[in-house]
């Protein structure tokens, strides 16, 4: 349960979430000394501190190396199937996160050293999005 858990942290925090609203018609920041102005004009580009933040593969990481690890764990199948479930999904959701501010995006579904990850194509995004919106799901219901 805590390998789990430590795919959750630091995985979204509210302060992403309602600004990146800002970037569209849901939200608005009119308040210059936090930072997200960009977001609310639209002038947001890539290059801005609060756009670059969102490049990262840290959830997608842990979540890979929770999945290559789970079925080492002893404990019941059920609950065990159900865990990967949601790290399939925290994955799936940082993928669809990536492709919607980037587009294409390097595709990992597996636990990369720095050396490998600085060699991985991107993937285009309707691939990234495809996979993860069907991976995520668990193979069977006996958890529900």
């Amino acid at each position: 349960m805590a390998a789990l858990n430590g795919c959750y942290k630091g995985w979204e925090d509210v302060y992403n979430v309602i600004y990146l609203d800002c970037a569209t018609d849901n939200g608005y920041n009119q308040w210059p000394w936090e930072g997200y102005t960009s977001f609310g004009n639209g002038s947001i580009t890539a290059s801005d501190v609060d756009a670059a933040n969102r490049w990262s593969y840290t959830t997608i990481q842990k979540c890979n190396a929770f999945l290559e690890n789970a079925d080492k764990a002893n404990m019941d199948q059920a609950k065990k199937d159900r865990m990967k479930a949601e790290a399939r999904f925290l994955r799936a959701y940082q993928y669809f996160t990536l492709t919607q501010l980037y587009g294409n995006v390097p595709l990992v579904t597996k636990t990369v050293t720095m050396e490998e990850a600085n060699t991985i194509k991107q993937t285009p995004s309707r691939r990234s999005v495809s996979l993860s919106s069907t991976n995520w799901r668990p193979s069977r219901r006996s958890w529900m």
